[in-house]
């Protein structure tokens, strides 16, 4: 902190002519070292993520909330806290965490507490271990007991841009041994909040997946990530050894959004369009197409032979974006056409299942769910608006939407998208 206090004494000093020590007193002097100091401070990578660093509470207020991630029963999301530090961008990241909600009875949803992880955005789940960046670097954590998390594994600088700049995969906004590990999961894949020291139980295949926000995505084995340039292929088989096993180059520029996985493909939503990669070979992505597109955010999604995308001018990387969906057809992977466009207030995260779309629009500040139905695309008709809260992500599964939102977790059924309605709420306090 002292040494924060001279650098900026000595710099006003200078820029304000001051008498110092300094032979010379010159404005551009000032600017170009404050600036230097500036950048090396802000892109000073924070330490690594340590045991210590991780813990569970049971009552922590839910103060913002990011991506959504479903997990058979259990329901997780990021959060975060904006607590800003003097002259420093990394402002809400030592307060991070994932919270985790029990859903196996919609009438009666249950908070199971929240593990702070600083430096955490991102979330994917492989039986009982989550996968999360802490930082620049990516973690492994056993969440077999909530309320005891244990750091399997933490695959270091992963996320960096070059050997000696820090950006975090996502700005928008870081062992013990058991000899037999207990399967958190019951037959619905809920996460228990304690686990037995002796006995195991059968798991039955259930859901695990994120939203269209998300910049992890988990197929097989392999965990795929996407900084802002480059898509990463990591080993997990074996959760206590993450290996790096590829890294592509997307881009050079600062483009890559959000992942989405479907089939055998790999939708990466950009600033300036949509990529799609083949990982029939896992460990070897292969380039196939992409669309361009106005610069503008733009999460993608698809099903089928059709992807959507929603194009927002909101958000300091959009610049001159617009506010639109865009519907393509890939039945030609290597050649994606756009066949459909619908004017929309500032889409944001959506979610597609059976030509039914949920996309969360913002109107004059006020963040709706809507729901489109897109079975036809020549005549795209409105099913629903949904307004009692500030939605955020969404995720679709099997009838039931989950919707996160800044006062609670809303779960609609739309096994009738006539009959939309509510059938499960948890309202942060």
């Amino acid at each position: 902190m002292l040494l924060k206090f001279l650098i900026v004494f000595l710099s006003i000093s200078l820029f304000y002519c001051i008498p110092t020590p300094f032979k010379s007193c010159k404005s551009h002097d000032f600017a170009f070292w404050f600036y230097w100091y500036l950048i090396w401070d802000m892109n000073q990578p924070p330490k690594n993520l340590t045991q210590e660093d991780i813990s569970y509470e049971s009552d922590k207020e839910i103060k913002y909330s990011n991506k959504l991630y479903l997990h058979g029963n259990t329901i997780a999301f990021s959060e975060y806290n904006y607590e800003l530090k003097a002259m420093s961008k990394r402002h809400d990241t030592e307060l991070n965490g994932i919270r985790f909600l029990d859903i196996s009875n919609l009438e009666n949803i249950k908070n199971n507490g929240f593990i702070k992880i600083p430096g955490s955005k991102e979330i994917a789940m492989k039986e009982t271990t989550l996968f999360t960046d802490s930082y620049d670097d990516l973690a492994s954590i056993d969440v077999s007991n909530i309320k005891s998390p244990k750091l399997n594994d933490l695959y270091l600088s992963v996320f960096y841009l070059s050997n000696n700049t820090y950006i975090p995969i996502n700005t928008i906004g870081r062992k013990t041994c058991k000899t037999i590990y207990i399967d958190p999961f019951d037959f619905e894949g809920r996460i228990h909040e304690d686990s037995a020291d002796t006995a195991t139980a059968v798991v039955l295949p259930f859901t695990s997946k994120g939203s269209s926000i998300s910049r992890f995505t988990i197929v097989d084995n392999r965990l795929f990530a996407v900084t802002y340039k480059d898509l990463i292929v990591f080993d997990i088989s074996d959760v206590n050894n993450i290996k790096e096993n590829n890294r592509l180059n997307i881009t050079h520029d600062l483009n890559i959004e959000t992942i989405y996985p479907v089939t055998n493909y790999l939708m990466l939503g950009a600033v300036n369009g949509m990529y799609i990669y083949n990982i029939s070979d896992k460990d070897f992505p292969v380039y196939m197409s992409h669309i361009d597109h106005i610069v503008s955010c733009d999460p993608v999604v698809a099903e089928g032979n059709t992807a959507y995308v929603t194009l927002s001018s909101f958000g300091r990387n959009c610049r001159t974006g617009e506010d639109r969906l865009e519907i393509v057809d890939i039945s030609d992977i290597e050649n994606p056409k756009v066949i459909a466009q619908y004017d929309l207030d500032t889409p944001g995260s959506l979610a597609i299942d059976n030509g039914v779309l949920f996309v969360i629009i913002d109107t004059d500040g006020e963040r709706k769910l809507e729901v489109l139905n897109v079975s036809d695309i020549e005549n795209i008709q409105s099913y629903k608006t949904i307004t009692e809260d500030t939605f955020i992500d969404i995720i679709l599964d099997n009838g039931k939407a989950y919707a996160l939102a800044q006062k609670g977790l809303y779960i609609y059924d739309y096994s009738d998208p006539s009959n939309i309605h509510q059938i499960g709420k948890y309202k942060f306090e």
